[in-house]
């Protein structure tokens, strides 16, 4: 996917066999990215499976965290980014790995 740079992602779901209206979807999944990325500039998808958001990063958080690398393969480097977005407060209170 391409977004234009790096973005915040958060997914929600319904459990296996439970129906949830999409709404309650996205609003689980906004409250997850409460507080974090350029909200002006976000996208909304609804799968057969879950409801995504992906919202670009603004500008000071693409500063603070840095350059939009491929990092899925470096687990030494995602440890090393994450830890400086916690410290940065940018990440929901209720995030957890």
């Amino acid at each position: 996917m391409n977004f234009g740079g790096p973005v915040w992602h958060a997914s929600a779901a319904a459990a296996r066999g439970l129906p949830i209206a999409r709404e309650s979807l996205e609003r689980a999944a906004r409250l997850a990215l409460d507080g974090v990325g350029d909200i002006s500039n976000e996208w909304v998808e609804c799968t057969v499976r879950a409801l995504h958001i992906r919202r670009r990063l603004s500008v000071q958080e693409q500063i603070a965290v840095g350059p939009a690398v491929d990092i899925r393969s470096d687990r030494a480097e995602i440890a090393r980014r994450l830890n400086r977005v916690k410290k940065m407060g940018f990440l929901p209170a209720s995030w957890s790995e």
